[in-house]
C-alpha cells in the first residue's frame, strides 16, 4: 500500500504502525527520509501515477492507499494571499484528491476491491480561527472522501476517512513552543494531545479485513477535543 506524507508526523505514524503489523508499504514524502520509497510532489496527477505504478512494480499488485500529505499557513483571513492558498491547497486537497484518483484507477483495473483512506482533520467539524485555507481543504477532503465511497463500493473498494485532533507531530512546533503544547494536551479530555501512532492504530482497523463492511466512515481520533467544543456551543441554548 502507498501513503503519501510517510516523512514525518502523522504520515510516519501510520506508515510505522502498518509496517509493524505485516504490511507493505510504499513511503511517499516531498523530502526524503527514513521509510520514504518515493520522493514526490504528490501535488500533480503524474506523480500520483508513478508512485502507484512503482508500488505495482515493487509488489506486484496495489492494495490500497493512504492519502496524508499535508500542509497549512496559518494567519487571518483577510490576510491570506493567493500563494498562501495556493501553499496549502496543492498538496493537501489537490494531493489527496490526485492519490486517491490514481490508487482508485489501479485497484479497478485489477479488480478484487481494495481500500482508500484519507486523513482529514477535525476542523471538518471544530472551525479553527486563522486556518480558513486549511479549514477549507479539509472539509473539501471530508466531501470529497463521502462521494467516492458511494461511486466505488461497486467495485468492492472501501473509502474512509480519518479525523484527527490535535496531534503532537513536528509542525506544530512552528505554531507553539513545547510548554505551550503540553499545556494545551492536558486541558482535553483525555488529559493529552495525540500521538501519531494512535491515528496508526486507526488506520491499521480501516484498512483491515477486521473494516470489510465498513465504508464511508468518518473516525474522530481527537482524545475528546470536540466534545468541549460540542458542550461549549450547547451552553445556554435550550
Amino acid at each position: 500500500m502507498v501513503v503519501t506524507g510517510a516523512a514525518r508526523g502523522i504520515g510516519q505514524g501510520i506508515a510505522q504502525v502498518l509496517l509493524r503489523n505485516g504490511a507493505r508499504v510504499v513511503g511517499v514524502d516531498r523530502t526524503a527520509g527514513e521509510g520514504v520509497d518515493v520522493v514526490a510532489d504528490i501535488s500533480t496527477p503524474e506523480a500520483n501515477r508513478d508512485m502507484v505504478a512503482y508500488a505495482v512494480q515493487k509488489y506486484g499488485r496495489l492494495d490500497a492507499v493512504v492519502a496524508c500529505a499535508a500542509v497549512s499557513r496559518r494567519g487571518p483571513f483577510v490576510d491570506i494571499q493567493p500563494e498562501d492558498l495556493a501553499f496549502t491547497f496543492a498538496p493537501t486537497l489537490y494531493g489527496a484528491f490526485y492519490t486517491c484518483q490514481a490508487g482508485a484507477k489501479q485497484l479497478i483495473a485489477q479488480g478484487g476491491g481494495g481500500s482508500i483512506l484519507i486523513v482529514g482533520s477535525v476542523h471538518v467539524h471544530q472551525h479553527n480561527p486563522n486556518s480558513a485555507s486549511y479549514n477549507m481543504a479539509k472539509a473539501a477532503m471530508a466531501s470529497l472522501s463521502r462521494t467516492i465511497a458511494s461511486e466505488l463500493a461497486g467495485y468492492g473498494i472501501r473509502v474512509n476517512s480519518i479525523l484527527p485532533g490535535w496531534t503532537d507531530t513536528p509542525g506544530e512546533l512552528n505554531f507553539a513552543t513545547r510548554e505551550q503544547l503540553d499545556e494545551a494536551g492536558r486541558r482535553l479530555p483525555l488529559g493529552r494531545l495525540g500521538q501519531p501512532e494512535d491515528v496508526g492504530q486507526a488506520a491499521l482497523y480501516l484498512l483491515s479485513d477486521e473494516a470489510a463492511y465498513v465504508t464511508g466512515c468518518e473516525l474522530l481520533v481527537d482524545g475528546g477535543i470536540t466534545l468541549n467544543t460540542r458542550s461549549a456551543n450547547s451552553k445556554g441554548n435550550a
